[in-house]
């Protein structure tokens, strides 16, 4: 009885713990004084991190990913933890047994992410809220342990560090998380336009 305990208050450090953490990192990118370290790549040198941690931190889970490597400008270790998060949320929010789908491509000026899961759906009053600091799902619909409610607001704030968006398309049992950032050339035009 006293090892069960013992593993209760470990399991809750680890929670507290990561909270933190979590918090010093929205903290960080929040910082007016923060710049992303933005350069030149091909999205798809995103593919093999990201499937990497998926099979250590979930291992048994099927994660399919298909990036069109177009190249993207952008802060590659940001992109990479924004595109994870969103795989995170589809793991723990996913029907048992269902895969989770990544896949980029683009679509008119925008090079796009997207994360897939099949799931209960999402209301347009959630959808509102869902990028909000703290806010958490309904427990009752999530697999196993959920999260702080901060992954998603980390998501939202890298893509407004980047001059992008965030968008959530919830129907006929799939839930498709996205993040849009203008293409290579654009986002050079952008950034040397006067003011």
């Amino acid at each position: 009885r006293v090892q069960r305990y013992c593993d209760i208050m470990l399991e809750e450090c680890d929670v507290i713990n990561n909270l933190v953490q979590e918090m010093l990192y929205m903290s960080k990118l929040e910082d007016e004084t923060f710049e992303c370290k933005k350069e030149l790549f091909k999205a798809d040198n995103l593919k093999g991190r990201i499937l990497s941690k998926a099979e250590n931190e979930f291992p048994g889970e099927n994660v399919i990913i298909d990036m069109y490597p177009a190249e993207i400008y952008a802060d590659i270790s940001l992109m990479e933890r924004a595109v994870y998060n969103y795989v995170t949320n589809a793991i723990k929010h996913k029907t048992e047994g269902t895969s989770v789908e990544i896949k980029g491509y683009i679509q008119e000026d925008k090079y796009i992410f997207a994360v897939t899961n099949e799931g209960a759906e999402i209301s347009p009053e959630e959808k509102d809220v869902l990028w909000d600091v703290f806010y958490k799902r309904d427990q009752s619909r999530t697999r196993g342990e959920g999260g702080h409610g901060i992954g998603l607001a980390i998501v939202k704030r890298i893509a407004d560090l980047h001059g992008g968006e965030v968008d959530l398309l919830s129907e006929n049992g799939r839930n498709t998380f996205f993040i849009k950032i203008l293409l290579f050339i654009l986002a050079i035009f952008f950034v040397y336009l006067p003011e």
